[in-house]
């Protein structure tokens, strides 16, 4: 036995174990250009090392896999597009049909009226959100315009388009349509004419009336006509209602003596309550509006200014939930061209980023936003100088103005950016879709010009737009497309 071992030993030395194997990268390049895109980025979950040779290799790996299966010769990687396998991502969503439409609740900007896919391609389904589910419904696809039922005898922007209805206000009630089969309801409920309207995209409503009774509705249950609940208790403020709007379950409300309440739906609580200072309540006027978020809140007032709020959770001694935090006040540095300030008609706030009207009209502008993380995080109430500190928001001086939009991935690298719309004109509304990814621009008629609406999805490179004008046929009035223009 000694012996055998011994032997054995001396074989080890003469023969050691081979080490492991391992490829270089001109072997990689070989291997993973035999996967499908479905296997790569499996391969970028197994370890670390892999993710980063496969990023190493992404024109080598994903550009010859987006000319292959889209049939497209393209030799730089477009601006917009931070790697080949976003453009390819990006791409595939649109080939399969995903997000090809614009959402319902798209209020004010398809008019009074049907809608229709607006880029005609081959989709059997289209689908909506409905009570925080989607659901596929069959709905006509194919159609190059959106025609304007007459339902409502003038234009309307305050119009709710959910599922296969349309709600719009008829003095005190709500009548809401089918618009297949042509089914009619009324809301009631409201001892004044309705004056504003808005919803969330999940089935609920909320209407205001001229004496500032605020309704919301729960228009998921169609056969019910009763309110789910009534925010009677702004009678107490000291002010009419000028905006309000509604994200997820809360209410935020915006008075002319510039305070500002936000109530929980289902309760009725009223869980923050604050003021602006002096300067800004003089500025106060219509269209001055109120855009309530996740994190933040923003408001903007007739000078031009948005001012942007950030929620903490008030101290333990506070009746409220919240305190809302004035964080951030920007604006254009520009000169408009009308030669005067106005408080923006536009503004989509999301997490990180919101999007605003511009100095020039013809303009929407993508500010950056970062929640604040102070050192202390006990709890306490932070004052507005030290919350700025704490913040980190830069705004560059330049902005590049480009014709092409940006994936919502790409604006967390980006601090500032504008896109300007010449061909649409001066923007009155514009609207995000429910999965952020495309944005309805609405412009206003002038003397020597039609409305047009324009349709744009910032995920792709688009040096096009897709735009429509709204032209009367007879006695029915509709959006005819007019195809990618610059």
């Amino acid at each position: 036995m000694v012996l055998k071992k011994r032997k054995y030993e001396e074989q080890l030395a003469i023969h050691p174990h081979p080490k492991p194997f391992l490829f270089n990268d001109r072997c990689w390049k070989v291997v993973f250009s035999w996967l499908s895109p479905v296997e790569l980025v499996i391969c970028e979950q197994v370890c670390k090392r892999w993710k980063l040779m496969l990023e190493k290799l992404d024109e080598r790996l994903w550009k010859p896999l987006v000319q292959k299966d889209f049939k497209i010769i393209v030799n730089r990687l477009p601006d917009s597009f931070r790697s080949w396998k976003v453009m390819y991502g990006c791409r595939k969503n649109l080939k399969t049909g995903v997000h090809d439409f614009i959402s319902l609740n798209t209020n004010g900007v398809l008019e009074a009226g049907t809608w229709a896919d607006i880029r005609p391609r081959t989709l059997e389904h289209v689908r909506f959100k409905t009570g925080g589910y989607r659901q596929a419904v069959d709905f006509p696809a194919h159609r190059r315009y959106i025609c304007a039922l007459p339902v409502i005898k003038d234009h309307s922007d305050k119009v709710i388009l959910y599922n296969n209805y349309i709600f719009y206000p008829s003095d005190t009630l709500i009548y809401g349509r089918h618009l297949l089969n042509g089914r009619k309801i009324a809301l009631t409920g409201h001892s004044a004419p309705v004056v504003q309207m808005k919803d969330n995209g999940n089935g609920v409503l909320i209407s205001l009336d001229k004496i500032n009774s605020l309704l919301v509705w729960d228009i998921s249950a169609l056969m019910d006509s009763v309110p789910i609940a009534a925010c009677t208790s702004i009678l107490g403020f000291n002010g009419d209602v000028l905006s309000f709007d509604l994200f997820k379950d809360h209410i935020s409300v915006l008075f002319t003596n510039g305070t500002i309440a936000v109530w929980e739906i289902i309760s009725g609580a009223l869980i923050s309550l604050f003021s602006l200072i002096q300067p800004y309540v003089e500025l106060l006027k219509i269209p001055s509006r109120i855009v309530l978020g996740e994190e933040f809140l923003a408001i903007g007032v007739n000078s031009g200014d948005t001012l942007l709020f950030e929620r903490h959770k008030a101290n333990s001694t506070s009746m409220l939930k919240y305190n809302y935090i004035l964080t951030k006040s920007f604006k254009e540095n520009e000169v408009s061209d009308h030669g005067q300030t106005h408080s923006p008609y536009t503004m989509i706030l999301e997490s990180n980023f919101i999007i605003t009207n511009g100095a020039f009209p013809d303009e929407l502008t993508f500010w950056r936003i970062k929640p604040s993380q102070p050192a202390n995080s006990c709890g306490n109430l932070y004052t507005s100088a030290s919350l700025m500190a704490a913040r980190e928001f830069e705004m560059p001086s330049l902005v590049k103005h480009v014709k092409r939009g940006y994936s919502i991935s790409e604006l967390k690298s980006m601090e500032r950016y504008s896109i300007a719309i010449p061909q649409l004109g001066d923007i009155q509304v514009s609207k995000m879709d429910i999965d952020h990814t495309m944005i309805a621009s609405y412009s206003a008629p002038t003397d020597n010009s039609r409305r047009r609406l324009l349709v744009w999805d910032f995920r792709v490179d688009r040096q096009r737009n897709r735009y429509f004008e709204y032209v009367l046929l007879g006695n029915i009035g509709m959006w005819l497309v007019f195809d990618d223009v610059q």
